[in-house]
């Protein structure tokens, strides 16, 4: 009996992986890394928009606030670098030892918050590490997006050119004062388009990309770290989708197996008596 394309395909993927080598064997594993997207977004708290890279790095001297303390707990839940599983982007336990995480059946996220790394030096104060810089920039090299807490309004923009990395979207949130603002935080986000690349233009001109938070809108506390988030997931998948050699994790997946099976078409067997023999032959 001659077996179907579907049925050969399936026959075709136990066969390869029943008598497949250890290399074989590591790849087929080694596909579940690609079942959802890995996303790392870098946090910052800034006073004003006056501070040098160092506090943006290090953090103010005065440290950072409460609200922004509980806006960290908010995006995810603290997970410990040492026996975490998942996701770390970048990140090892000799530099940090805790930072917030979030996945769901669609990504993981990492968010790299710099006031939460190690000195270098256990001798060494915080503030006064310079090692702590270049380990932060290594780990947060690919985050297309930027969360900036910044508590004073004021030339907030001028805080965009310190982050010198591949930063494509800024979402600054800042807080607004006064018993009449209620615990309201006013929203901005900006696009940044450095390399004028056409698909990031595409990006610019349509902010709708981003979701679900829009610029200058007022989010209040208790859905501020939720929606931001969001926010910041989405745009991190639309600098993903504008850009040519994008691929979902699920098409990624399916092209790597597809190709492990091409690599082994001449294995195949061609009917269910052969593949049981096969199988099953001592």
């Amino acid at each position: 009996m001659i077996i179907s394309k579907s049925t050969s395909t399936l026959l075709c993927a136990t066969f390869v992986y029943s008598s497949a080598n250890a290399s074989n064997q590591f790849f087929f594993f080694g596909i579940d890394t690609f079942r959802r997207d890995c996303i790392g977004i870098s946090v910052y708290f800034a006073q004003s928009g006056d501070v040098s890279f160092e506090e943006l790095i290090h953090g103010s001297p005065t440290g950072v606030s409460k609200d922004f303390t509980r806006f960290l707990d908010c995006l995810g839940w603290p997970i410990q670098v040492k026996s975490h599983t998942g996701y770390l982007g970048g990140l090892k336990s000799e530099n940090c030892e805790t930072t917030p995480y979030f996945a769901d059946r669609h990504c993981e996220v990492i968010f790299h918050v710099p006031y939460l790394m190690r000195s270098s030096s256990p001798d060494l104060p915080h503030m006064q590490d310079h090692e702590l810089a270049s380990q932060f920039r290594g780990a947060a090299l690919r985050d297309h997006v930027a969360i900036l807490w910044i508590e004073e309004r004021e030339r907030m923009l001028n805080l965009l050119p310190l982050i010198d990395q591949n930063v494509l979207v800024y979402i600054l949130i800042h807080p607004l004062g006064g018993d009449t603002a209620g615990g309201l935080f006013w929203i901005r986000i900006m696009v940044q388009n450095p390399h004028n690349n056409g698909g990031f233009a595409r990006l610019v001109s349509n902010p709708l990309m981003i979701g679900p938070l829009a610029d200058g809108m007022l989010v209040s506390r208790h859905a501020l770290g939720s929606l931001v988030r969001n926010t910041a997931i989405s745009a991190d998948r639309a600098c993903r989708q504008v850009t040519d050699s994008y691929m979902e994790p699920n098409a990624t997946r399916a092209r790597h197996i597809q190709d492990l099976l091409q690599s082994h078409l001449s294995e195949e067997p061609e009917t269910i008596s052969e593949f049981y023999r096969t199988m099953f032959a001592t």
